[in-house]
């Protein structure tokens, strides 16, 4: 009995302490579970707060830098206002600067450019002499841009010939630089009776091999174009606007503040580089179609280039033009680059005062 009584107290004491331990252990097992659970959970929460970053990252981007993009028209715009007054033509408002009087003398500027491109080289030495009057094209500077086509150099000639009419200038001397070139050929064109003279200031008259540049080639695409003027046009201004300023005045040197001088921040804007992204990849065909009808220019052309000129490629614009128009002459200005109105302005000044005096030689004959 003793021996029975032992084994029932051991056995009570077995079945007393068996769920002790039976529920230490699987309190234990739970907690762990838990524990996994959780931490299961927090690998899956941090995994989902990287994806929505990395989802979400490139849109909180874009967003600076559109807010950027937009704060930085805004500062340029205010520290460069209107110098002019505007004129109605067409469906938009050319803005223009205009001084002195006499025989009107246009200045027009290339691209990527406004009308204080003259204004920092030589408007006051022009308004001196003659009626000075310089014009942002449409889209360029202050001037609008609504008119349909308004990257034809032809619907810009016609709606320059509307301002003309509007300030009452008569036969005026063109003063065209770089892409403006082929504006004032397609006003000669148009409007021979209303066309003075032209000065062919570096100007483009031909197609040409290559391209335009890969950022006004990006800005051409639909949808994805109007994004990049928009994101990396204003912060690669700042990058790239003093390499580019030597680059088209090379092998000469810029004059001193020209950035500040030729606002050269108004070009940043989106909508000032759309266009000028459209004038330059839309240009080659119009200039083909138009180079056969330069024999028919009979206004007197004196065109002005460097022989080191590494935006235009002075063989394949300024001989061939010169070779075709009845009256024109060629001047190759030895050591001069893209800019000669800043470089030698004193010649371009004499080419102006020379199509001036055949203008008055021609009006009294």
């Amino acid at each position: 009995m003793c021996g029975i009584a032992v084994g029932a107290s051991a056995a009570q004491t077995i079945t007393r302490h068996r769920p002790r331990r039976r529920g230490a252990g699987f309190a234990r097992g739970r907690a762990n579970i838990q524990d996994g659970r959780a931490e299961n959970r927090a690998r899956k929460g941090g995994a989902l707060t990287i994806w929505l970053w990395l989802a979400f990252a490139p849109v909180l981007l874009l967003v600076a830098l559109v807010l950027f993009t937009r704060v930085h028209q805004w500062r340029v715009e205010r520290r460069y206002p209107p110098v002019g007054r505007f004129v109605r033509a067409g469906a938009d408002d050319l803005h223009l600067l205009e001084a002195g009087a006499g025989t009107p003398v246009v200045m027009i500027h290339g691209a990527s450019s406004n009308l204080r491109e003259w204004t920092a080289s030589i408007f006051d030495d022009v308004a001196a002499r003659h009626h000075a009057i310089a014009i942002d094209r449409p889209g360029f500077g202050w001037s609008t841009r609504r008119t349909e086509n308004g990257h034809d150099p032809r619907v810009q000639a016609r709606l320059c010939r509307e301002v003309f009419r509007d300030l009452g200038l008569e036969r005026p001397i063109l003063v065209a630089h770089s892409w403006a070139g082929a504006l004032a050929l397609a006003h000669a064109l148009e409007f021979p009776q209303e066309t003075g003279g032209i000065l062919f200031l570096s100007g483009v008259s031909h197609p040409w091999p290559g391209g335009v540049g890969w950022e006004h080639e990006a800005a051409s695409l639909p949808v994805l174009g109007r994004l990049f003027a928009w994101t990396l046009v204003a912060p690669g201004y700042f990058v790239r606007v003093d390499a580019g300023i030597r680059n088209v005045f090379r092998p000469n040197h810029p004059p001193d503040h020209y950035r500040e001088s030729a606002a050269t921040a108004l070009y940043s804007r989106p909508a000032t580089f759309l266009a000028n992204a459209d004038d330059l990849t839309r240009l080659k065909p119009i200039v083909r179609e138009m180079a056969p009808n330069y024999p028919l220019i009979d206004t007197p052309l004196i065109a002005l280039t460097g022989d080191e000129d590494h935006v235009i490629l002075t063989e394949l614009h300024t001989p061939p033009l010169v070779a075709k128009v009845p009256d024109a002459e060629l001047e190759v200005l030895p050591g001069v680059g893209h800019m000669p109105h800043h470089v030698a302005p004193e010649t371009v000044l004499a080419a102006i005062d020379q199509l001036v005096r055949q203008r008055r030689s021609s009006h009294t004959a």
